[in-house]
């Protein structure tokens, strides 16, 4: 499970570093540093440690590029309402980040509809199906300003259900 999310992060990081180092280079006080101020969307404990492996992994790429600096806003939203996570979106772009991580279906929501306008890239971590969700057209060709990774969980779980009984066919009931 481990490999599964360092694999996920590397992928989902490497998307917001093109984002990121890709963008106009506005400088600081410091003529050759730039800031690039990143919102973080997520809901409660459950999704913190990839939350912080995206800002761990980011970190260190950002410290082997000279003249990048990297500020996090993070917004960690307690409720499961999404009107709390569309609030919490258009305080990150109020507050002008470059790029917006989310996690789970509400923060991504309410991140793609907080940038309609601006554009700003936000980068999902997903582990459901994006086009059965309304959020891209298709994986091939996402379009608009999202990019990301998803693991499929819930496509797939049929499938590891018949590999389980594949395995041991004498299994009667399995709890999840």
């Amino acid at each position: 499970m481990k490999k599964i999310i360092f694999v996920i992060l590397v992928v989902v990081v490497g998307g917001a570093i093109f984002f990121i180092f890709n963008q106009n280079q506005k400088n600081t006080k410091q003529e050759n540093i730039r800031t690039y101020k990143i919102g973080l969307i997520y809901q409660g404990d459950s999704f913190e440690s990839v939350v912080n492996g995206f800002k761990e992994e980011l970190d260190l790429i950002a410290k082997s590029v000279s003249g990048r600096v990297i500020e996090y806003v993070a917004k960690r939203v307690e409720s499961s309402n999404q009107v709390d996570f569309d609030i919490a979106a258009k305080d990150l772009v109020d507050q002008k980040v470059d790029l917006i991580f989310a996690t789970s279906v509400e923060p991504i929501v309410a991140a793609k509809k907080a940038t309609e306008v601006n554009k700003i890239p936000v980068v999902l971590a997903l582990g459901g199906n994006p086009v059965s969700i309304g959020l891209v057209e298709s994986t091939q060709k996402p379009g608009n300003n999202l990019t990301g990774m998803t693991w499929l969980a819930w496509e797939l779980s049929g499938k590891r259900l018949e590999l389980l009984l594949k395995i041991d066919p004498r299994i009667k009931r399995i709890i999840v």
